[in-house]
């Protein structure tokens, strides 16, 4: 009998063509995404492990995808620096590249 780990969870702010790609590159390594976007059922949302709805500057949807994850990351730039940077320290969530 084997056991298999769950691998690290990824969260993307912003779920559009680039967030599908990276889902799509990122599950042959055993990395599920959790995606932030305010469309549901956006592009990447069918390669993603789950999708927040909310705004790209929602701190509240950022907080909750940041107490997710193992790493942040954005893939819009419409993310809100200073709240990628306060959902990093309060959850101990390392945000690249460094916003």
């Amino acid at each position: 009998m084997s056991i298999t780990l769950p691998g690290p969870t990824l969260g993307v702010v912003g779920g559009g063509q680039l967030g599908r790609m990276l889902g799509e590159a990122a599950a042959p390594l055993g990395v599920d995404l959790v995606v932030l976007d305010p469309t549901p059922d956006c592009p990447a949302a069918p390669v993603a492990a789950d999708q927040i709805v909310g705004d790209f500057d929602d701190a509240d949807a950022i907080d909750e995808l940041a107490a997710r994850v193992d790493a942040l990351t954005f893939e819009i730039e419409l993310a809100d620096p200073a709240v990628l940077a306060a959902a990093s320290e309060e959850h101990g969530v390392p945000v690249h590249p460094d916003p």
